[in-house]
């Protein structure tokens, strides 16, 4: 299969906007968006012309297109069988988008890139109910149940020793059994308008109710992610949910080690961060 072999920060530069298709580099200073602001090419630091509404239709529809990494004539395909659904045409389309097994496999948080995702996938090391998928393209329903072969474990293991100890102790029981039930608490699901699916794992224990009303809003978001997580989860998780920057974070999650509602675990190059009960 033909793929986009253009320099992924060249594509983001291309969008003025982070893409995360480079996995950890997108969350650092050497993200090329942040060093070089501007458009690739020659003349890319002049000022932009006024966009016409078909121009601004393409760069909308180019800028999904490199974010799922997909070339012209699949996503074609993609938008008429969206169009075919009885439901309307964006949020089946994103829905289907988003149920392609790379991109579960890639927001699972088994892989930081969809690179690193597809690679997982074509080897052979990923299991949708507990037979092989090696289609990076390939539907997975709700219900499903995605986990890795324990080929893929060591190879996860090995490629983020960062996250070794973490996926070990913390994580390793949740991912055998992961599912994309969709969990009140997180207040998105596939019925959800945007289309983005849910692959929270299904946790039994929850931690104790706190009155967050007094918190800010950004330190009671935070909160909330940490809790939705199961009361402790990766500090670059938080940022790469895309919601707050990595100095934002870091920030909050200062302010509530200081309030006593949370505490951090080194962990390799990262912290795990936990809820005080």
């Amino acid at each position: 299969m033909a793929r986009n072999l253009d320099p992924k920060c060249r594509q983001c530069r291309r969008e003025g906007e982070k893409l995360l298709l480079k996995g950890e580099k997108c969350f650092t200073d050497k993200c090329a968006v942040e060093r070089r602001a501007y458009a690739p090419g020659q003349h890319g630091g002049q000022q932009k012309s006024r966009l016409s509404d078909y121009g601004k239709q393409l760069r909308e529809k180019q800028k999904l297109r490199r974010m799922i990494q997909m070339n012209e004539r699949p996503f074609e395909r993609a938008v008429t069988n969206a169009t075919a659904a009885r439901e309307a045409s964006g949020d089946a389309l994103l829905r289907g988008l988003e149920l392609r097994l790379d991109n579960i496999v890639r927001r699972l948080g088994l892989a930081t890139s969809l690179a690193t995702a597809r690679q997982l996938v074509l080897h052979g090391h990923v299991r949708v109910n507990g037979r092989g998928a090696n289609v990076p393209s390939c539907e997975v329903r709700v219900g499903d149940v995605v986990s890795l072969d324990p080929v893929g474990w060591a190879i996860l293991i090995s490629a983020f020793a960062c996250l070794a100890v973490s996926i070990v102790l913390v994580a390793y029981s949740r991912f055998l059994r992961l599912s994309l039930e969709p969990t009140p608490a997180v207040g998105a699901g596939l019925t959800q308008s945007n289309g983005e699916a849910t692959e929270a794992p299904t946790i039994r224990e929850e931690p104790e109710s706190r009155d967050l009303s007094r918190l800010p809003e950004d330190e009671r978001r935070l909160y909330e992610i940490i809790e939705v997580a199961g009361g402790e989860i990766l500090q670059m998780r938080l940022v790469s949910s895309g919601e707050f920057s990595k100095s934002k974070v870091t920030r909050l999650l200062d302010k509530l080690e200081n309030r006593g509602l949370i505490k951090r675990e080194r962990h390799g190059m990262t912290n795990m961060v936990k809820l005080v009960k």
